[in-house]
């Protein structure tokens, strides 16, 4: 599995956005690109600059009308992405990338031009998969929001794309001013529960499925993101698609 480099400038695209299922621009040498190669995704040109997303190619590149001017014939690629960030700081600074060992030798010349669809080296790849790991360690999802049903090259790391909108700090801390930090479907509090130490906890569940959600899908926070505890979320997710707040409800009533 190789692994290439995708780049984003804000300001040439403007308020054109990364979606989690996505296609985007690569450059005409790109084309040994194959379906399962792995890619990370980085801002460019705009502060904050870094990589902010990694994920899957979902098949070969393919040429299409160019999305700047349409008298020319551009590159483009299918993308899955894993994780991708967009609200807060890069996961990996273009400062850390540009002056740490052994990413400087590749990122210290990276432009926007020269960085679309470019592989990283083997041994690059390698590093940098270690330290997003290290930093993305936390945003692990439970076992059982996996998506089971979806291909994934062998060795690769399975995560929800869900995920994506539940971790993201900001969304997270506006879901849980409106609603409050207690389980919407047990009610329970974590403060209540084991004290001091337990205030401020509780999950994030969101409630569309990723197959009813389209390309240009925004997440409301107040009406997209729901505090659960963990037991419930679990239950949530015992089944595809997941049970509603309403039926998990009828479950613990009908349990006590």
């Amino acid at each position: 599995m190789a692994t290439y480099l995708l780049t984003w400038d804000p300001k040439k695209t403007g308020t054109r956005t990364p979606n989690l299922e996505d296609t985007w621009s690569c450059y005409p040498n790109r084309r040994k690109i194959v379906k399962g190669d792995r890619f990370y995704f980085m801002r460019l040109v705009q502060d904050p600059r870094g990589i902010i997303g990694s994920g899957l190619f979902l098949g070969n590149p393919k040429p299409g009308q160019h999305w700047q001017n349409k008298k020319k014939i551009a590159w483009y690629v299918d993308i899955k992405f894993d994780i991708l960030e967009l609200e807060n700081e890069p996961v990996l600074p273009y400062d850390f990338l540009k002056s740490d060992s052994p990413f400087n030798r590749f990122f210290k010349n990276i432009t926007l031009r020269r960085g679309s669809g470019v592989r990283i080296p083997d041994d690059i790849a390698e590093a940098l998969e270690r330290e997003w790991e290290k930093r993305t360690s936390s945003w692990k999802p439970l076992p059982e929001q996996i998506d089971e049903d979806a291909s994934y090259p062998e060795g690769a790391k399975r995560k929800i794309t869900v995920n994506a909108y539940e971790r993201n700090s900001q969304a997270r801390a506006a879901c849980i001013k409106e609603h409050g930090h207690r389980c919407k479907a047990c009610g329970m509090s974590f403060e209540e529960f084991y004290g001091e130490i337990g205030k401020d906890h509780i999950e994030v569940h969101h409630l569309k499925p990723l197959n009813k959600v389209g390309k240009n899908y925004k997440v409301d926070p107040i009406k997209d993101l729901i505090p659960v505890c963990p037991n419930c979320h679990s239950v949530i997710h015992l089944r595809k698609p997941p049970y509603n707040i309403k039926k998990v409800k009828r479950m613990i009533n009908r349990g006590k």
